[in-house]
């Protein structure tokens, strides 16, 4: 092999290797940026035949936004009730500058209620929405598919939700006012309001986790309900405690409602757990008023997780030093046998006992490393670009 074809080889190389190393750092390669599709041509008469007519595009990008205040959610057709966002949609936005975002509303040639269902097994945000309701009663409603993620935010609900098994559905800062089915999953709330719409009734919940507790260990919380809620017709309805269900499935506690006797109702869930278990139940179904007045009944699971107990730390013995016979240190035998001393006391804890694995890099150092792989493999092209050069200026 001649000399040249070997060093532009190495050449081809050492070049390959450093623009391998710029573009994969930390053994993540570089990727396109996500893309985002709006939604905003309003000849189309809903959401399944804008979808139909743009599928490509609408597929290709991993967020859809509404550049509309309302949609339709349907088709003509009466078996056509439910359309699945695409499991590689993360995000769908409603319209920013309005404060209810995006209306959906049930299609009017369809007469039915229709429903918008996240896939089985997807992660998905739904932000800015409204679920709507029509004069008919027809309702868009919302279901989450099997084992999928939801995230709902910012939104309004006039039409019924479906939590399907083993999915997580999580509410932020929404508004329910229709009724809500759990199948068998998770119910995750933060700051958001359960009632009716047409009477204004309101029941915020802020939060659905209760404190942990631990196997062993006694345990005692409390939630808080208003007795009575304001409507908008400057009335009142009132918490109906003979409908009031209250139960739990954690292991060693009971939960009961009680009057406290100042406007106010508390479940309180206390015990000792006996065994350890992840987001277990306190189920709270209360009814406030009835239809006639403006009522309204909500079914919700508060969560507990119980830890397991903590081992007992471990002291060892101390052993018992003969102060006329005293032993010597075998491991330092050349100690004088007179000037023996009392042992300290060592308390181990089970706790601090850890074993720790060789260390295989710091993460930190990771950017040095990249530079010297980058430096010596530019360095190299160098070397050899510039020994050609001097071998061809001598020929």
């Amino acid at each position: 092999m001649k000399k040249s074809t070997l060093k532009n080889k190495i050449l081809s190389f050492a070049l390959s290797t450093a623009l391998a190393t710029i573009l994969v750092i930390g053994g993540t390669t570089l990727a396109f940026a996500d893309e985002s599709h709006t939604i905003n041509n309003s000849s189309y008469q809903s959401l399944q035949s804008y979808y139909n007519a743009n599928k490509t595009a609408m597929d290709s990008s991993n967020e859809w936004q509404f550049g509309k205040r309302q949609i339709n959610v349907g088709t003509s057709n009466n078996s056509d009730l439910e359309f699945e966002i695409p499991s590689n949609i993360t995000s769908v936005k409603g319209y920013g500058d309005e404060t209810e975002g995006t209306v959906l509303n049930p299609y009017y040639y369809n007469n039915n209620s229709l429903t918008i269902k996240t896939a089985n097994n997807s992660s998905t945000t739904l932000d800015n929405l409204y679920f709507n309701k029509d004069n008919n009663g027809y309702t868009v409603k919302l279901k989450t598919g099997d084992n999928s993620n939801t995230t709902v935010k910012n939104s309004v609900f006039e039409g019924p939700i479906t939590i399907s098994s083993g999915s997580t559905l999580n509410l932020t800062n929404s508004e329910i006012y229709a009724a809500m089915t759990n199948n068998g999953g998770n119910l995750f709330i933060d700051n958001s309001k359960f009632g009716n719409l047409n009477s204004g009734a309101k029941l915020e919940i802020s939060t659905n986790r209760l404190d942990n507790g631990t196997v062993g260990t006694a345990y005692s919380s409390t939630i808080n309900f208003n007795k009575s809620l304001a409507t908008n017709n400057a009335s009142s309805i009132q918490l109906d405690p003979t409908q009031a269900v209250v139960n739990t499935n954690i292991a060693g506690l009971t939960a009961r409602l009680i009057d406290n006797g100042n406007g106010s109702y508390s479940v309180v869930i206390e015990g000792t757990p006996t065994a350890e278990l992840t987001n277990g139940i306190v189920n709270v179904a209360l009814v406030y008023g009835n239809a006639a007045n403006g009522g309204f009944s909500f079914n919700i699971p508060y969560y507990v997780n119980i830890a397991a107990a903590q081992p007992s730390p471990v002291t060892p013995v101390n052993p018992v030093v003969n102060p006329t016979n005293p032993v010597v240190n075998p491991s330092n035998p050349a100690s004088p046998s007179n000037n023996a001393a009392s042992p300290s006391t060592t308390n181990i804890s089970s706790q601090s006992i850890k074993t720790s694995a060789p260390n295989t890099g710091d993460s930190n150092n990771m950017p040095i490393a990249i530079s010297v792989v980058i430096m010596s493999g530019l360095a190299m092209a160098t070397l050899i670009y510039s020994r050609r050069r001097t071998s061809n200026l001598n020929k």
